[in-house]
């Protein structure tokens, strides 16, 4: 029964790794687009113009 409890903890510390990536690298991919000129920043800014935009 502790093997399985065992099992269990390492999934959940797992899936909550791979949740914390996920966005992560999903904004650091965004950033990197929009620093490169690949789209409008009036369509999709950089989440560092949304951070500064939000914090002012």
């Amino acid at each position: 029964m502790s093997t399985s409890i065992g099992r269990n903890k390492q999934r959940n510390w797992r899936e909550i790794g791979v949740g914390m990536v996920v966005p992560v690298l999903a904004i650091a991919i965004w950033q990197a687009v929009a620093s490169m000129g690949w789209v409008n920043p009036q369509v999709l800014p950089s989440p560092l113009a949304v951070w500064e935009r939000w914090v002012a």
